[in-house]
């Protein structure tokens, strides 16, 4: 029995400290290890003590792993074998955000307000309310599984909100249905004579994610029935594990080309008259390139050996990559909006600039469908959503539109 330090007994592997704090050790069973706790109030730490030996007694896993160990433990184990190579990469990225607050902390210790005070830092840090919500989520179901094994008597997260402010995001999409057609179609005209013009056109048309008409292969198009068959996306990730599932000594950025992530994206995407025109524009586009480059065209690219019918391909011919296209849009509205600043100061106005994005041709596309009234489920079909909501969340209809509509009804 262990003593206070007025000679009082205070229980099995409990004493007190001359600093006046408790100690409580717990052996754990088939181990040398020891976890030793404190606490300055007797029955906080009894409390502890009591819930270390219940675990130590259930639990298959080690009581005094820390976060960062049991992260590591939970992808190698229940992840990595089933996971793509990008929901790794978003677990990895979501947890290091929070490593720094929490992960020297044992999963023992760890209550919901030591997570909500490190989202709540995250907040501080700038980062964005979904940016928060997804490294939320990965603690949630990462605790989760700690619970069901016994390593936590609970799930901390469970009945917890992570701490997110929408005000911003909607000011954004309100701005964006005003100007959304306008402004994809001043992005378009000034992109015309650019080499890119026609993914984006198409883009604009169909309403293909970035990813998805990246991968797109001749095989895939159909210019005869006017139709494409989307069944893969083309990423660059960074990988953790090797293709064994051995965790690798650093990480490293790869392009890979992979089957959807939802059921509903594999789906047929009709396109009209100009969209097959934009493809044969292409086409003499690569063939150019081809001619061009000859044996060297397509060399450094290894994705060709699984995908040699690439469309959309660099000069040299590597795979265009969504990155680039983010990369290309930024450059062309830096272009325009250069532009707008000078105009609107010679006339004395403010200037309307633009924020074009690689996924704003997809919100542009559901909402002239919804305009020429197009059946939802159609849409919900064509874009590849698994919601009928999610149509609704990618219409951004303007203030005219809906005063024309309103005189017309």
């Amino acid at each position: 029995m262990g003593k206070d330090l007025n000679g009082k007994e205070l229980g099995r592997g409990i004493t007190q400290r001359k600093d006046g704090r408790y100690m409580g050790r717990i052996h754990i069973r088939g181990s040398k290890k020891e976890v030793t706790l404190y606490d300055r109030n007797l029955k906080m730490l009894k409390n502890k003590v009591n819930t270390y030996r219940a675990l130590a007694g259930t639990s298959q896993w080690d009581i005094s792993m820390t976060v960062t160990e049991w992260f590591e433990q939970w992808m190698e184990i229940y992840n990595v074998p089933v996971l793509k190579a990008t929901t790794i990469r978003n677990y990895w990225d979501g947890f290091k955000r929070i490593q720094p607050l929490i992960g020297d902390r044992r999963v023992i210790d760890i209550k919901s307000n030591n997570i909500l005070s490190a989202l709540y830092v995250l907040k501080e840090n700038g980062y964005a309310p979904a940016t928060i919500k997804q490294t939320f989520t990965i603690l949630k179901v990462m605790f989760s599984m700690a619970y069901r094994v016994r390593a936590v008597l609970y799930n901390p997260c469970e009945g917890m909100r992570a701490p997110t402010e929408r005000t911003h995001q909607e000011i954004i999409e309100r701005e964006e249905s005003q100007n959304l057609e306008k402004d994809v179609q001043r992005f378009l005209d000034v992109c015309r004579h650019t080499r890119y013009y026609e993914l984006f056109y198409i883009l604009s048309r169909t309403g293909l994610r970035i990813g998805e008409a990246c991968a797109l292969e001749w095989k895939d198009v159909d210019l005869e029935r006017k139709c494409i068959y989307i069944d893969k996306t083309v990423n660059k990730v960074k990988k953790y594990y090797d293709s064994k599932g051995r965790k690798m000594e650093s990480s490293k950025m790869v392009a890979q080309i992979t089957s959807p992530k939802k059921q509903a994206s594999y789906r047929i995407v009709p396109i009209s008259d100009e969209t097959v025109n934009a493809f044969a524009a292409w086409k003499t586009k690569q063939l150019a390139d081809k001619q061009r480059w000859g044996r060297k065209w397509g060399i450094k690219n290894e994705l060709l050996k699984d995908f040699p019918d690439l469309i959309f391909t660099t000069s040299p011919g590597k795979t265009y990559l969504p990155g680039y296209a983010t990369q290309e849009c930024k450059r062309i509205s830096d272009c325009i909006n250069r532009r707008e600043k000078q105009m609107a100061l010679s006339e004395n106005r403010e200037s309307g600039f633009i924020h074009i994005h690689p996924h704003l041709f997809r919100y542009f596309y559901v909402t002239k469908c919804v305009e020429k009234g197009m059946n939802p489920v159609m849409i919900e079909k064509i874009t590849g959503h698994a919601e009928i909501r999610m149509t609704q969340h990618y219409t951004r209809l303007s203030d005219e539109f809906i005063l024309r509509q309103h005189e017309v009804h």
